[in-house]
């Protein structure tokens, strides 16, 4: 809760968060609130079946369609504004388990799709991503200690 307090407080131009689970959506939600703004999430799903990766199984249809409810039900500073993904590398794969996914809650929700990164984000674009995840090409490689 303080993580997302801290988060909502120091970023007045925050655009998008990525969460899976419900605590998460709760102290995101409570955080907009006590600001007064609102705060685009997008659920994380994991396509790739990775230990490293987050997100919830992308074949857990009513995991996500529970997320989805508890945002339009408890979360009124929050809205959905899509799935978002973080595939294998050099695996496009993903990007199709996340198509089909949004194709499953595509009658009661419009999602936007978040995947690609800079290594694939011509193939993840091909393949109907709304959103590119590009730091790389823009900032160069990361730097870890």
């Amino acid at each position: 809760r303080r993580a997302a307090r801290t988060l909502v407080r120091r970023v007045p131009r925050l655009w998008s968060v990525v969460a899976e689970r419900t605590d998460t959506l709760m102290a995101l939600d409570g955080a907009a609130r006590e600001v007064g703004t609102s705060l685009r999430v997008m659920l994380q799903v994991d396509t790739s079946g990775e230990e490293t990766k987050g997100g919830i199984a992308w074949q857990d249809v009513e995991a996500v369609q529970k997320l989805l409810q508890v945002v339009r039900d408890e979360c009124p500073a929050l809205w959905v504004g899509g799935l978002m993904t973080i595939g294998r590398q050099g695996d496009l794969s993903a990007f199709a388990r996340l198509q089909q996914l949004r194709e499953r809650l595509k009658d009661e929700h419009q999602l936007e799709l978040s995947m690609g990164m800079t290594a694939d984000f011509v193939e993840a674009i091909e393949q109907g991503s709304d959103e590119v995840r590009v730091g790389t090409a823009i900032f160069g490689a990361r730097v870890l200690d």
